[in-house]
């Protein structure tokens, strides 16, 4: 007898290929992650099988394929449109009561592992066929911080999955030929974890193309303000075989993400003058993430980027955990070294 696709997965080091599969790749190489003895934050996945399922029992999937069609003759605008009623239908879907259970058991489940009975949450898209390094999809997708609450977190699923169908995303797609149906919306659902720091870091420069140094890229509290460009980051430059900062420059951060209790939200706010121009991390960090991301690229057989958050322990090193890794798809030419000529020194010495 077939067994029905689970709706609620474990995010953990010992996830199965089904799981993988049904997740999306923002899960799946958390759990990479871990298998790597890497720290991650706890939580769980809400599959791809829970959003075909409850698209198909609410009628919902015949729609979006109809409007999905209907945006490939059409113009820009048309597409806006189109998409923009698209999100709202998948925003205000009714979940089965069935499912809403089991992400409220998973919501408790998560709670005593993290030992707070209404932890805050990052709650992500995590959708099939993001992050390939032929085709990327990052930063199409949607990312709620600071989700409190079955509600709140019931609603930022239907946001996420409501994302597959975002104005740039459906273009995407269209242009790839491809359709949500073959790209199913999985949500990762973690813990989140109290940042002093974040950030990311590469394990080549992503703009020289060097690929004997990791970059590391910083700011105060969480990485959002950073990711979405909105500030000049703190950069770090670390050699890769010596694990030492060969360069540092200290950006200008003008925004900082906190937790909004009032929104129960993370929200981009001004800077404290007294960060504004401070080091948000020191060497002693830097280079400790410099030496694990250059590990993760061996083991990975790739250049990466991952984004990680440093909590601070009063008495101990940070707690460092890695939130997300992609393979970086897009890489500069590494510049030829230069040759050394005998001819040529002896000229210059004349």
């Amino acid at each position: 007898m077939h067994q029905a696709a689970p709706h609620i997965v474990p995010i953990s080091a010992n996830m199965d290929s089904v799981a993988f599969e049904l997740s999306g790749p923002k899960v799946s190489r958390l759990s990479e992650l871990g298998q790597l003895g890497l720290d991650v934050p706890k939580g769980f996945a809400v599959t791809t099988a829970a959003f075909r399922e409850c698209l198909a029992a609410s009628g919902l999937e015949r729609k979006l394929r109809r409007l999905e069609e209907a945006t490939r003759i059409g113009d820009a605008d048309r597409v806006a449109k189109l998409s923009s009623e698209m999100r709202q239908l998948v925003q205000t879907v009714d979940i089965p009561e069935a499912l809403v259970s089991e992400i409220g058991r998973a919501h408790d489940w998560l709670g005593r592992e993290v030992g707070k009975p209404d932890p805050r949450l990052a709650v992500r898209s995590s959708a099939t066929g993001e992050d390939a390094a032929d085709k990327s999809f990052a930063g199409q997708y949607e990312s709620y911080l600071g989700v409190t609450g079955l509600a709140d977190l019931t609603q930022a699923v239907r946001d996420c999955w409501a994302s597959l169908f975002n104005e740039r995303a459906v273009d995407y797609r269209n242009r790839a030929g491809r359709s949500f149906v073959h790209s199913p919306m999985a949500v990762g659902v973690v813990e989140l974890i109290e940042a002093e720091a974040a950030g990311v870091a590469f394990s080549l420069d992503p703009v020289t193309g060097h690929r004997d140094r990791v970059v590391v890229e910083s700011t105060w509290g969480f990485g959002e303000a950073l990711v979405q460009g909105l500030i000049s980051p703190d950069r770090v430059k670390v050699d890769k075989e010596a694990t030492r900062v060969i360069d540092r420059h200290t950006g200008d951060k003008l925004q900082i993400s906190v937790f909004d209790s009032s929104r129960s939200r993370v929200i981009e706010t001004a800077m404290p003058p007294d960060k504004r121009a401070r080091p948000s991390i020191d060497d002693t960090l830097a280079q400790r993430i410099g030496g694990i991301v250059r590990d993760l690229e061996k083991s990975v057989g790739a250049p990466v980027d991952v984004e990680w958050v440093a909590e601070r322990r009063e008495g101990a090193a940070a707690r460092l955990v890695f939130v997300q890794m992609r393979p970086i798809s897009t890489i500069a030419p590494e510049p030829e070294l230069p040759r050394w000529r005998a001819d040529k020194i002896a000229e210059s010495w004349r």
